[in-house]
């Protein structure tokens, strides 16, 4: 073959060749550059709550096996408070992730607060511009950070229906580039389903937030079409679940099932509120087991107290998967790119006390089922 003008081949040839050494190189010295620059993170929370601790513990046994810690986390359980954990992993973070010591945020189950939260964790990005990635815990935080005016990845857990809160655009698609919102499709619905199959009952009561946020944090819709679809009556009763004042709460909830009592339901289903004591807790279900009334619970910590089953708490395995979705975004994936969905084994929480109360006597293939037994 005849080259009409060989200077000029040999000149783009050795032009290529140097443009894919130079891009060679640059490539070459940035991935250690990136990989020794740490994620900053910061985490914002709805207020206390026994599940968010469960969700930070599930991140921080991922993020340790994983290799991204430095010592192994606390041993798993409700007591570890948030904040304290959030501290630990600060202190006991490797290389890869930086979890900020102030950057620890809690609207205490508190309007005004809530609002100063976001209003602090903004001007944070604009002003100080050391966040890479927000961690947000509970349904009113995830309102908030997605609402923010940013392109930091936002990664939200522990949020009942986060399609239905307007956090979320579909169970598949966030709706944002920089969002990603965990959700675990029909829990409510396979919970409900599951109580209505042992006790076949046909007036259900339960007890809500009579506000969006909260018809949406107890997953209401969801309760609803599945009473419709079972022809049970759904017994309402509304009280303020979501308070700084643990004991109001208790109070509220209390009354709420007296009431339930003397409307003749033939079962409850326990609504989540905030963190109660054990004391508390008994003191609300008191009523309803006096009265011989099946109680399943969304939260399996009401199993402790006296409600008679529940499926067992989830929230550490939503750890683990928000803890998969962190290091993918570490990793650069788009939050938006990522899968939402996550299921978690369905395995039961029964109390034998109000069994025995209630004189059920517990089918084998329940028995065979269950993980966690209190008395």
């Amino acid at each position: 073959m005849i080259t009409l003008f060989p200077h000029i081949t040999t000149t783009l040839r050795n032009n290529t060749c140097l443009v894919l050494c130079l891009s060679l190189f640059c490539w070459l010295c940035a991935v250690p550059a990136a990989a020794r620059t740490p994620m900053r993170i910061i985490c914002v929370e709805s207020g206390p709550l026994t599940e968010y601790n469960l969700v930070l513990q599930g991140i921080a046994h991922k993020l340790f096996y994983a290799k991204f810690l430095t010592a192994r986390p606390p041993h798993i359980n409700g007591n570890v408070s948030t904040r304290k954990l959030w501290h630990w992993l600060g202190e006991h973070a490797g290389g890869n992730l930086q979890f900020l010591q102030d950057g620890f945020y809690s609207a205490q189950w508190n309007d005004l607060a809530r609002k100063k939260v976001k209003e602090a964790v903004q001007q944070r990005l604009e002003t100080q511009h050391d966040v890479d990635a927000i961690l947000v815990l509970g349904t009113r935080a995830g309102q908030d950070m997605a609402a923010l005016h940013t392109d930091i990845p936002v990664i939200v857990m522990s949020c009942s229906d986060a399609v239905g809160a307007g956090i979320a655009r579909s169970v598949v698609d966030s709706g944002k580039d920089n969002l990603v919102a965990l959700v675990n499709p029909w829990r409510y619905r396979r919970q409900i389903e599951f109580f209505h199959s042992l006790f076949n009952f046909r007036r259900l009561g339960v007890v809500y937030e009579d506000t969006p946020t909260g018809r949406n944090v107890v997953g209401l819709k969801e309760i609803e079409a599945t009473a419709n679809a079972l022809g049970v009556e759904l017994l309402h009763c509304h009280a303020v679940l979501h308070d700084n004042d643990a004991e109001k709460v208790a109070s509220n909830v209390e009354l709420c099932h007296k009431q339930l009592v003397e409307q003749h339901v033939d079962a409850v289903y326990v609504t989540t509120s905030v963190a109660m004591t054990k004391e508390q807790i008994q003191r609300t279900l008191t009523p309803l087991i006096s009265a011989e009334i099946p109680i399943f619970s969304q939260n399996s910590d009401n199993v402790k107290g006296g409600a008679l089953l529940s499926f067992v708490d989830d929230s550490v395995d939503e750890g683990r998967n928000a803890a998969r979705l962190l290091l993918a975004v570490r990793a650069g994936v788009l939050p938006r790119a990522l899968s939402q969905q996550f299921q978690s084994p369905r395995l039961l929480a029964i109390n034998l006390r109000t069994a025995s109360h209630l004189g059920w006597d517990i089918p084998l293939a329940v028995l065979l089922s269950v993980d966690e037994f209190y008395e």
